[in-house]
């Protein structure tokens, strides 16, 4: 599972039968790994910050603030993961091209197809030309013209 800071977690097992006929009880794995990939030892990782409200609209545009705006080429939504029997069906990444740099800022395209981008939480991760990643920032996606609540709180 990716974390927020660009670890990536791995857990748990499949422990219901430990041999091919399926006849074995199996044992349950109870470490939990934190992997650090090489790519968070680049040097200087890029810094992504937004102002306001941390939610957008799907098919809408969205600014970022960054003092490293000139090297991010990419910005991602990544899905929180929720796995369950060994399957994660709702983890995604999608790619948003930047499509405006401007200073020490950068817009997106938050994509409008709901089978593509579901309503809910993203980590929001720049990338520059190496591919090191930012920390995430955490965004919430809502359909066009849907009530604004983000954690019991409404905006009018």
């Amino acid at each position: 599972m990716f974390l927020p800071d660009g670890r990536v977690a791995v857990f748990g097992s499949d422990p219901h039968f430990a041999d091919k006929a399926d006849f074995c009880p199996g044992h349950f794995e109870q470490r939990v790994e934190v992997y650090t990939p090489p790519y968070l030892f680049h040097g200087a990782r890029p810094a992504l910050t937004r102002g306001g409200r941390p939610e957008a609209e799907r098919g809408e545009e969205v600014t970022f603030d960054s003092a490293d705006a000139a090297r991010i080429t990419r910005i991602w939504l990544m899905r929180p993961g929720s796995a369950t029997h060994v399957t994660d069906f709702d983890q995604r990444s999608i790619a948003l091209d930047v499509i405006r740099h401007s200073g020490r800022s950068l817009t997106v395209r938050i994509p409008g197809d709901p089978s593509l981008v579901p309503s809910g939480w993203y980590m929001t991760i720049a990338t520059d030309g190496r591919g090191t990643p930012s920390q995430a920032l955490w965004l919430h996606i809502r359909q066009r013209g849907g009530r604004r609540t983000v954690s019991g709180l409404r905006w009018r």
